[in-house]
C-alpha cells in the first residue's frame, strides 16, 4: 500500500507541476496525510489550484486559514476563499461557512444566515445541514420554532442513516422529554445501535448508559454498560462527555 501511495503521490505532482488545477489540490492535501506533514508544501499547492478557480482547493485554503495550516491564521483569508467556494454552490463550503457564522465571533455572527445556507444545502439533502436544522426549528433559532418541522428533518436524516441523526432519535426515545415521541426503549436501542455500527462514539455511550441504568432491561448490566463506554471513549468521546450524558 505505501509503494501504490508513492505512486500516486508521483502522478499529482507531475500533473500538478503541469498545472492542473485536481491535481495540484489533490498533491497539497497528500504533503499533510500521507506521513510528511509539510504544511509550507501542501499551502503551495492547495493555493495554485484555489487561484484556478477549483473551488475544493478554495475550500481546503479557507481551511488552512482558519486553522493557521501553512499560513497564520487570518479570519479575513478563511473568508476571502470559504466565499469563493460558496459562489460555485461547493456543499462543504457552504456548510463550514454556516457554521462559522452560527458559532463566530460577535463581528462575523450571522445566524439568520446561517440558517439560510442551511436550509439551502437541507433542500439537497445534505445530512449535517438537515441535522444541524433540527435544533433551529426545535428552539427557534434564526427561524420560527417548529417542532412538525424538527421533527420531520429529524426523521429525513435518519432515512438517510446519518449517524448523529439516529442517535438523536434513539435518544429521544430513551427520554423524549419536549419531543413529540412516546418512550420506547427497544426503539432507543435498535436507533442507537444502528448508529454504533457506523462508529460513531455518542451512540456508544448512550448504549452504555442505558445498559448502566438498565433501561428497557431487568436490570443493570455494568459489565455491558463499560463495554460500550470503553468503545466510546476509544473512540475520542471524553470523560466529560460521559459524565454529561443523560
Amino acid at each position: 500500500v505505501g509503494k501504490d501511495l508513492k505512486k500516486a503521490r508521483e502522478y499529482y505532482l507531475l500533473s500538478a507541476k503541469q498545472g492542473f488545477a485536481p491535481a495540484q489540490n489533490d498533491y497539497g492535501l497528500s504533503c499533510i496525510s500521507e506521513g510528511d506533514f509539510n504544511t509550507a508544501e501542501a499551502e503551495k499547492w492547495v493555493r495554485k489550484s484555489a487561484e484556478q478557480d477549483y473551488a475544493p482547493a478554495q475550500f481546503h485554503l479557507a481551511y488552512f486559514y482558519a486553522n493557521g495550516v501553512g499560513v497564520k491564521a487570518d479570519m479575513n483569508d478563511f473568508l476571502h476563499w470559504i466565499e469563493k467556494a460558496v459562489e460555485q454552490d461547493y456543499k462543504k463550503a457552504k456548510y463550514m461557512l454556516a457554521s462559522f457564522y452560527m458559532t463566530a465571533p460577535e463581528e462575523h455572527r450571522d445566524v439568520d444566515a446561517s440558517v439560510t445556507l442551511l436550509k439551502e444545502l437541507a433542500a439537497e439533502n445534505f445530512t449535517p445541514a438537515i441535522n444541524d436544522l433540527i435544533p433551529c426549528y426545535g428552539s427557534g433559532i434564526g427561524t420560527e420554532k417548529n417542532i412538525d418541522s424538527a421533527m420531520h428533518l429529524l426523521r429525513k436524516a435518519v432515512a438517510l442513516e446519518y449517524a448523529p441523526a439516529l442517535t438523536t432519535l434513539g435518544q429521544a426515545y430513551a427520554n423524549p422529554r419536549d419531543v413529540p415521541i412516546e418512550q420506547n426503549f427497544d426503539s432507543a436501542m435498535f436507533y442507537l445501535q444502528k448508529a454504533a455500527a457506523q462508529g460513531y462514539p455518542n451512540a456508544m455511550a448512550s448504549i452504555g448508559e442505558m445498559y448502566g441504568r438498565g433501561l428497557g432491561m431487568e436490570k443493570p448490566d455494568l459489565s455491558k454498560a463499560q463495554e460500550w463506554m470503553k468503545k466510546a471513549t476509544d473512540r475520542g468521546f471524553s470523560a466529560q462527555q460521559v459524565t454529561q450524558q443523560n
